[in-house]
């Protein structure tokens, strides 16, 4: 389960929610990206 929480799914190609150009990328990454920012940056 550690695994496969640790990748993210692809946002669709076509959606309103992605409108945003420059988008803020820890929205959209993994569950291990997101702990090593939150250590990074605590």
């Amino acid at each position: 389960a550690l695994i496969l929480a640790c990748f993210r799914e692809k946002p669709p190609f076509f959606s309103t929610k992605n409108v945003d150009p420059n988008p803020y990328p820890e929205t959209s990454a993994g569950f291990l990206s997101r702990l090593f920012f939150w250590w990074f940056t605590k």
